[in-house]
């Protein structure tokens, strides 16, 4: 009935129905044909400042979230060592 991708999913039928849109239409059109393992982080904030341009900002945080989760998954199951999703804090340079 619902796809094998959300299957662990324990939320609401809301959030479900959310999520599986989110997959639908942003998530699957954008990385359906590409390899788990050659999504990277420049590629996924990318695809983010593209999705800015087109979305709300609370949107495009619940689509990244989704991918993200979906990520966390494939670290998870060691299909992948690191995931490209997560935000990661850059560090400010020290003035000298």
């Amino acid at each position: 009935m619902g796809d094998p991708l959300l299957s662990g999913v324990d939320v609401e039928p809301r959030t479900d129905e959310n999520y599986r849109g989110y997959l639908r239409n942003h998530i699957l059109p954008r990385w359906g044909a590409t390899s788990v393992g050659q999504i990277t982080a420049l590629a996924v904030s990318t695809w983010r400042r593209d999705l800015r341009t087109r979305y709300a900002a609370a949107t495009v945080t619940s689509i990244l979230t989704v991918f993200s989760m979906l990520l966390a998954d494939a670290v998870d199951e060691r299909l992948i060592p690191a995931n490209p999703a997560r935000r990661r804090r850059h560090p400010f340079p020290r003035p000298v």
